[in-house]
C-alpha cells in the first residue's frame, strides 16, 4: 500500500478528486507502464505456450502485456498486474482447466469486466470442457463473449487470427474515442450494459416468454395501476416469474445474496416499499428499456465481479479501489463504504477519496466519512476532511471545525480548513471568522504582553 501514501498531501482539493490527476500520481507512485494494446490472463502451468501467443501477437504488430515481458518477480508482477489491467485496452484471457480455477485469473476478469474492458476468451482446451469447471461469476462475465479457439497444433494460424480480431476491436475503440470525446466522462458500467446485451441461445426465453417481457408489462402483469407497492410483494411476483432462471443460475445461496443486492438498488433496502418509476428506471439503460430478467443478470454479473475484485484476498484489490471510484453504480459505491471499516488505514483513506469521486452523498457515506474523521491515522482523517467538503456534507461542520482548531497534524488542520471553505454556509463561514478573530487577537496578545509599553 505504499502507492497510496503522499497521493493526498501532493494534491490539492481541486485537483484531488480530478480523474486524470489522480490516476497519473497513481501510476508515478506505483512505476507505471506504457499503456499495452492487451494484457494476457493466463495459468503459470500454460506459461510456455501463451508465451508463444505473445511473441505471434506482437509479430502482428500488436503490443502486449504479460508478467514475465517486463522481467518482474512473482511479488512485482502482483503489484502491477491490477494496474495493467486497468490501463491495458484489451483483456485476453487465455482458459485452460487451470486457469478457470485460478483465483488470480478470476479476480484479473472481474477487473476487466467492471472496468468495461473488451474481453478475448482464448480456449486453448475446448470450452465445453471448461465451463463446469467455473464460478458463478466466471460463467456470468463470459457468457456473451464468444470464445476463440487456439489449438497447439495450428497455434501460429490461430494467433494469426486472433491477431485480426484484436486488431478490429482496437480500430473500433479508436473510432468510438473519436466520435465521442466525452466517453470518458461517462460511467463506463453502463457503456458495459450494451456492449453485452447480446443473448445466447439460452437467454431468449423460449420456454419462458416472461424472461424477455417489457418492465412495463410486467408491472402491469402484477400490480396493475399502483403506483408504490411493498418490497415483499415485488419480490414474490419476481420469483414466481423467475424462479427457474434463479436455481439454474445461481442456486439457493447466491439467489439471496442477489436479491440483497436488487433490493439496494431499487431503493427500498430502507422504506420495504418500491416505487414504480424507480423500477422503470433501473430498467432502463442509455434510453433503453431492458426485460427485467436481463437486467438482474446484468447486475448479478456486475456483483459478482465486485465482490471478487473487492474481496479481502484479491490480488487487485488495491487497484480496483484506486482507479474504480468513476463508476456510479450502488454495488461499488456498497463496496467502497464497507472498505471505510478496512483494517488497514491506508485501504480506508483511498476508499474515503473513491467514494468522494462518485459524488455519494447520502446519509450512510456521510455518516461513515464523519466516523473516519475520528481515527488515529492522520491520513484518513485528512481524507476524511477532504471528502466531506468535496460532498459538501454540512451536518460535518462541527466536527471539521474541531480538527481544524485542535488537531496535532498540520496537514489534517490545513485539509479541516479547506473543507468548511468548500462547505461553505452560514456555519462553517461563522467558524471560520471566530476562529479567525481569536487567532489574531492572541497573536496580538503575545506581541504585546502585558505590562509593556
Amino acid at each position: 500500500m505504499s502507492t497510496v501514501f503522499g497521493i493526498i498531501s501532493k494534491l490539492n482539493i481541486n485537483c484531488l478528486l480530478d480523474e486524470k490527476q489522480f490516476k497519473q500520481v497513481i501510476m508515478e507512485k506505483a512505476g507505471g507502464n506504457e499503456v499495452a494494446d492487451a494484457i494476457l490472463s493466463y495459468s503459470n502451468e500454460n506459461k510456455d505456450l501463451v508465451l508463444r501467443i505473445k511473441d505471434n501477437l506482437v509479430k502482428q504488430g500488436l503490443s502486449v502485456w504479460m508478467g514475465d515481458s517486463e522481467g518482474m518477480s512473482a511479488t512485482e508482477v502482483l503489484q502491477k498486474i491490477g494496474q495493467a489491467v486497468v490501463d491495458c485496452r484489451l483483456f485476453v484471457f487465455v482458459m485452460s482447466v487451470t486457469s478457470v480455477q485460478s483465483k488470480l485469473c478470476q479476480d484479473q476478469l472481474a477487473l476487466a469486466y467492471i472496468s468495461s474492458k473488451p474481453i478475448f476468451p482464448v480456449a486453448i482446451v475446448p470450452f465445453s470442457e471448461l465451463r463446469e469447471l467455473m464460478n458463478n461469476g466466471m460463467k456470468l462475465q463470459l457468457a456473451r463473449f464468444p470464445s476463440i479457439p487456439i489449438d497447439n497444433e495450428t497455434l501460429d494460424d490461430d494467433t494469426e487470427k486472433l491477431a485480426g480480431i484484436l486488431h478490429d476491436e482496437l480500430n473500433k475503440l479508436k473510432n468510438e474515442d473519436e466520435k465521442d470525446v466525452d466517453e470518458a466522462e461517462r460511467p463506463k458500467l453502463q457503456r458495459q450494459y450494451t456492449m453485452n446485451m447480446g443473448r445466447r441461445k439460452e437467454d431468449e426465453g423460449i420456454d419462458n416468454p416472461m424472461l424477455m417481457e417489457k418492465p412495463t408489462d410486467f408491472w402491469k402483469r402484477h400490480f396493475v395501476d399502483e403506483e408504490v407497492i411493498p418490497w415483499i410483494k415485488f419480490l414474490e411476483a419476481m420469483t414466481m416469474d423467475f424462479q427457474e432462471e434463479l436455481d439454474r443460475d445461481f442456486g439457493a445461496n447466491d439467489t439471496e445474496w442477489l436479491i440483497g443486492i436488487i433490493q439496494r438498488e431499487l431503493d427500498c433496502d430502507q422504506s420495504d416499499f418500491i416505487i414504480k418509476d424507480t423500477f422503470l428506471e433501473y430498467c432502463t439503460s442509455e434510453s433503453k428499456v431492458r426485460p427485467l430478467w436481463l437486467m438482474i443478470k446484468e447486475l448479478a454479473v456486475q456483483s459478482y465481479a465486485i465482490r471478487d475484485v473487492f474481496s479481502i484476498g484479491s490480488s487487485v484489490r488495491v487497484k480496483a479501489i484506486e482507479n474504480l471510484a468513476k463508476f456510479k453504480s450502488m454495488a461499488v459505491i456498497d463496496a467502497l463504504r464497507d472498505l471505510l471499516s478496512d483494517k488497514d488505514s491506508s485501504i480506508r483513506s483511498v476508499a474515503i477519496i473513491s467514494l468522494a469521486k462518485t459524488g455519494a452523498n447520502d446519509e450512510l457515506t456521510i455518516r461513515g466519512l464523519i466516523k473516519c474523521l475520528e481515527s488515529k491515522d492522520r491520513l484518513v482523517r485528512e481524507a476524511a476532511c477532504l471528502a466531506l467538503g468535496h460532498i459538501k456534507a454540512e451536518r460535518a461542520t462541527d466536527k471539521i471545525v474541531d480538527l481544524w482548531r485542535n488537531d496535532k497534524i498540520s496537514n489534517v488542520r490545513d485539509a479541516a480548513y479547506v473543507a468548511l471553505q468548500n462547505i461553505g454556509g452560514e456555519q462553517a463561514a461563522e467558524a471560520i471568522r471566530i476562529t479567525q478573530v481569536l487567532e489574531k487577537e492572541i497573536r496580538r496578545l503575545k506581541s504585546n504582553p502585558a505590562g509593556s509599553t
